[in-house]
């Protein structure tokens, strides 16, 4: 198992099975999310992160279909708030800068998700969530850590939800 951006004890760490788990995760996460919130996820390749942004989508109300923006880069959703999705994968330094997503992101009204997000230092706020999911066997561990105050109303928040939906006392 690769750490990759949690380097303190998680807030929250819990097992999903099933794919379906990863998205109903993200969905618990964008149905309570009420504002700005930067989420910066990272993890193995294929443990489900673009999974986890759709499930976000779904919780937002987002209609159009969520793909995994590594060669757009940057994509928005319209839903109860507006979802900015970004993948920093294929990225060089360099490209970041004149991508423009740190002002852009700065503004942004609803979630930011930000795909292998270490590759981006700065883009994200301070206060944020950051999301490790990594593959296990044939199962995937997820680790949360919120950084601000911001993100941790919202975990609280989310793993409220999450429990309710999952009869999880």
């Amino acid at each position: 198992m690769t750490r990759t951006s949690i380097e303190r004890s998680p807030d929250w760490e819990l097992g999903l099975a099933e794919e379906w788990a990863t998205h109903a995760w993200g969905a618990s996460l964008g149905e309570v999310v009420d504002g700005r919130l930067h989420v910066a996820l990272d993890g193995a390749l294929g443990a489900g992160k673009t999974r986890f942004a759709q499930g976000v989508a779904a919780g937002l109300g987002v209609e159009d279909t969520v793909a995994s923006p590594t060669y757009v880069v940057v994509a928005e959703y319209a839903g109860r708030l507006p979802m900015l999705h970004a993948d920093l994968y294929r990225l060089a330094p360099d490209e970041l800068d004149a991508l423009g997503l740190e002002e852009q992101a700065e503004d942004w009204g609803g979630p930011v998700l930000v795909e292998w997000a270490r590759r981006g230092a700065g883009v994200l706020l301070d206060d944020r969530l950051d999301v490790e999911i990594d593959i296990v066997g044939d199962a995937r561990v997820a680790r949360v850590v919120a950084q601000g105050p911001v993100s941790r109303r919202a975990l609280r928040a989310w793993r409220d939800r999450w429990a309710q939906s999952h009869g999880v006392t």
